[in-house]
């Protein structure tokens, strides 16, 4: 798997993909397959096979806060007691010791790719593409509820009454909902300029080189996310993985366990390995490398071998 210094990365039109450490070998083997549900379901994301994506920095940005929204409300839902929902003014305590604490942990165990996509009515995605989850929020009479527009942050676009915008937002992009595959050799994992390819650490040095060049409005839209990076900060400073000299976190050994598991929720196997690149490799001729073809071709004789035995 290639690397990309954050300092080569167009920082205003990059795409950036969001996923689990122990995911590296299995994108690196099998390419980044379109999930239908995986980890974090919302909405109707078990109908539609996508690979989610930001554009720009800005979306990173974006997509941070929006992740720290829905974390919160995930919490308040299964709580035990009554605790405010976002719109109604979230409880700080609760953002602060339950949510933020989540956020960290998850960005240290995870990593971003840069993703060379392909825009156009043949491409992997294209920008007038409808979000689904916009459409879900809306009513009968087309107003999205109270819920989803604050865990989708005051950034989203909703249009008016009269004319919604179901548009994709730069932080929560997706891929042509269906079967796709993005192979590795079409993939880059992000490596801060200190050497580290964790998620965390790439959020806390891109805050610190371009959180100032965003326009005034973005410091109340912002306050969440401006908020948890306080908190990381202060907490990254004392985390013994973080101390000069410790090994990369996002290089570690991957948790065959884990990946195992992974794969399993994200339904990726043998058959949908090659069915998924069998079917790219039609649609998109001396796009797949070399070496998926191979990992593909072996899997599909798995699975024939599979299929006469049962």
């Amino acid at each position: 798997m290639e690397y990309i210094k954050s300092s080569n990365i167009d920082i205003d039109n990059g795409f950036f993909h969001f996923t689990r450490i122990d995911n590296r070998q299995s994108i690196q083997d099998n390419g980044l397959q379109a999930v239908a549900g995986g980890e974090n379901p919302e909405g109707n994301d078990k109908e539609n096979p996508t690979i989610y994506f930001a554009k720009g920095i800005l979306g990173v940005f974006k997509a941070v806060d929006a992740w720290a929204r829905w974390e919160y409300e995930g919490y308040v839902k299964q709580a035990d007691h009554r605790i405010n929902h976002g719109y109604e003014g979230y409880d700080k305590d609760v953002m602060q010791k339950i949510t933020f604490n989540k956020l960290y942990n998850d960005f240290k165990d995870r990593q971003y790719y840069i993703i060379d996509l392909i825009e156009g009515p043949n491409g992997d995605f294209e920008y007038g593409d409808i979000d689904k989850k916009k459409v879900l929020a809306r009513n009968k009479n087309g107003i999205p509820g109270l819920n989803p527009v604050w865990e989708m942050g005051p950034y989203t676009d909703w249009g008016t009454p009269d004319n919604p915008n179901n548009l994709q937002e730069d932080w929560n992009m997706n891929t042509k909902i269906g079967e796709r595959v993005i192979c590795s050799d079409r993939l880059k994992i992000v490596e801060t300029e200190t050497g580290r390819t964790d998620a965390l650490s790439f959020i806390l040095e891109s805050y610190d080189k371009y959180r100032n060049l965003l326009p005034e409005q973005y410091s109340e839209m912002f306050e969440i996310f401006d908020n948890f990076i306080a908190y990381a900060k202060e907490r990254y400073k004392n985390d013994r993985d973080f101390v000069d000299g410790m090994p990369d976190v996002g290089r570690r050994e991957i948790n065959l366990e884990r990946q195992e598991e992974l794969q399993r929720i994200n339904q990726i196997t043998p058959s949908s390995i090659a069915k998924t690149t069998e079917q790219y490799a039609q649609e998109n001729p001396g796009q797949i490398s070399e070496g998926v073809k191979r990992v593909s071709n072996i899997f599909s004789r798995v699975k024939e071998n599979t299929d006469r035995t049962l």
